[in-house]
């Protein structure tokens, strides 16, 4: 998926429009009128990081001095023991790329995201929230569960990974999530087989405290920028533009034209040094797709060959498994 520039009939007098697609760019428009004996208008276009949705990053880690002390209490508390899609969306919400999520959602969260696409906050404002970030659990463990306020979430290896208090358990409608978020129910569809389809019957949701950043010990931990890593990086690198590319494959030829005229044209546009961010996609993708270990290793060689510019480009993944919307 790539987010492009789309130059105005008349740039002098009008922003670039985008063809929804989000950018880490804020661009802002001032006019300075000179009264000779036509009126003349000068444009001037200046940059710098957006700001999260919800106005601020919402990273949910406990703090160091606390961790002992979650992690004693995590110990009597009821355990919910994490699959490995569950456990990347633990890493989604914990890194802020869900702000301004708090945690996993609650009943009036997930029903404003399967009918709204989005998400109003208790000042007013939108922001946009398409996919429900929820996590299922069946009726043994509501039952364990029972009145407490707070469990504690476990991977595989029952290792405490982090604490959900101030639950509320509510009905895991699969069939309205799956027609309202892909649109159909027809079978076949990857990420449902995957996550949903054999998942509880309930959702529980709450605030989430992380005792760790997630990390995966696989060889690729190196890629995995977190948001406040990348805009460390962007302003590094004195990015005054980025602009991002998505996708699930080896880079080939034509991405490589699109990325690099992107750039182009940025540059045309007056900006002195647009960022590229690649993003190539972890987690669950298709069964025969390239495997993320190959991708990440072309994706290298590609920058060591020039095909796209190491200084200017910013390579990161993220562990979410790709809810992908066809059938196979």
């Amino acid at each position: 998926m790539a987010a492009l520039f789309i130059k105005t009939p008349n740039p002098s007098h009008s922003l670039p429009e985008f063809h929804k697609h989000r950018f880490i760019t804020r661009l802002k428009l001032s006019i300075s009128l000179h009264s000779k004996k036509k009126t003349h208008k000068k444009s001037r276009i200046s940059c710098g990081l957006i700001d999260p949705d919800g106005g601020k990053l919402v990273e949910l880690f406990v703090e160091e001095s606390k961790k002992d002390e979650k992690k004693r209490q995590a110990l009597s508390m009821p355990r919910i023991k994490l699959s490995r899609i569950d456990l990347q969306w633990v890493h989604v919400l914990s890194e802020g790329w869900a702000s301004p999520l708090n945690g996993f959602m609650r009943e009036s969260e997930f029903l404003q995201t399967l009918h709204f696409n989005s998400l109003r906050l208790d000042h007013g404002s939108v922001v946009n929230m398409s996919v429900p970030i929820v996590l299922a659990i069946d009726d043994l463990q509501k039952n364990r569960i029972g009145e407490s306020k707070t469990v504690a979430l476990v991977d595989s290896g029952d290792k405490t990974v982090a604490i959900l208090s101030n639950i509320e358990i509510y009905k895991h409608n699969k069939e309205e999530r799956i027609a309202r978020t892909w649109g159909t129910t027809a079978p076949g569809l990857p990420y449902v087989e995957e996550a949903i389809s054999s998942a509880g019957n309930w959702l529980i949701g709450g605030d989430l405290e992380v005792i760790e950043p997630i990390k995966y010990h696989d060889g690729l931990d190196r890629f995995r920028l977190s948001p406040a890593e990348l805009r460390e990086e962007f302003t590094k690198r004195n990015a005054d533009a980025v602009f991002a590319f998505q996708l699930r494959n080896p880079v080939h030829n034509g991405h490589a034209l699109l990325m690099t005229d992107t750039r182009r044209r940025l540059l045309e546009m007056g900006y002195k040094n647009p960022v590229l961010l690649l993003h190539p996609l972890g987690g669950y993708t298709k069964a025969d797709d390239v495997p993320l270990s190959w991708r990440m290793k072309q994706h290298e060689k590609v920058l060591e060959d020039g095909v796209l510019d190491p200084e200017t480009t910013c390579g990161f993944y993220i562990s979410i498994s790709h809810a992908l919307c066809w059938p196979n």
